[in-house]
């Protein structure tokens, strides 16, 4: 067996690895939250743009902004759907990645 010095600095790091490796999994907590939060947000959108989605398949109006359109339109055939998608988090690296 070791010297009484050798058995302290083995306790001592082994206490150290204990704390980095608590340390560890209470970061990865954090990151999995952050994660899971940022899953149900895109769910929640998801579903609204499904809503949407079928909204307009079935022909339903779901939106006219009145800006654009100068009279109350019934008659959709000359009229094409753009749909612009935007975020509020900056550049587009979210959505390329």
């Amino acid at each position: 067996m070791g010297s009484l010095k050798q058995t302290k600095q083995r306790i001592y790091s082994v206490k150290n690895t204990k704390k980095i490796t608590k340390t560890m999994q209470i970061i990865s907590a954090i990151k999995f939250q952050k994660a899971y939060d940022d899953l149900m947000s895109l769910n929640e959108f998801t579903k609204n743009f499904e809503r949407i989605a079928k909204e307009i398949k079935n022909n339903n109006v779901v939106f006219i902004n009145q800006i654009f359109l100068d009279e109350q339109v019934t008659n959709f055939e000359k009229y094409h759907l753009i749909m612009i998608f935007s975020s509020d988090k900056g550049l587009s690296g979210s959505y390329l990645s």
